[in-house]
């Protein structure tokens, strides 16, 4: 999600990709026009992202983040109650910075 906001930030920071509109136009559809395009870009480099993802490894992204990140927490668990409180903690800061979900 960062990476995408910042290309998102990077093209929405260029001149040449807002599309200009008449004086005429209300200055809130003006604003919706010129960041269609930044737009566009960003969903089109993330879903290419994804499908390169998907190509090298076999399973989108979200079953390779899954792969490295929660099936290695997931066996480090078992019976032990610290190790059950230190994965609820992860969850919390997964939740304080956008990311739902166990």
């Amino acid at each position: 999600a960062i990476v995408g906001m910042e290309i998102y930030n990077m093209f929405r920071k260029n001149d040449s990709l807002k599309i200009r509109m008449p004086e005429q136009v209300p200055p809130g559809v003006a604003r919706a026009f010129e960041v269609l395009i930044p737009t566009c870009l960003t969903a089109i480099i993330i879903g290419a992202v994804g499908l390169v993802c998907q190509l090298a490894t076999g399973s989108e992204l979200n079953a390779f983040i899954f792969n490295v990140v929660q099936k290695p927490l997931q066996s480090l668990i078992g019976n032990n109650i610290f190790a059950v409180a230190i994965l609820y903690v992860i969850i919390s800061l997964f939740w304080c910075v956008g990311i739902h979900g166990n």
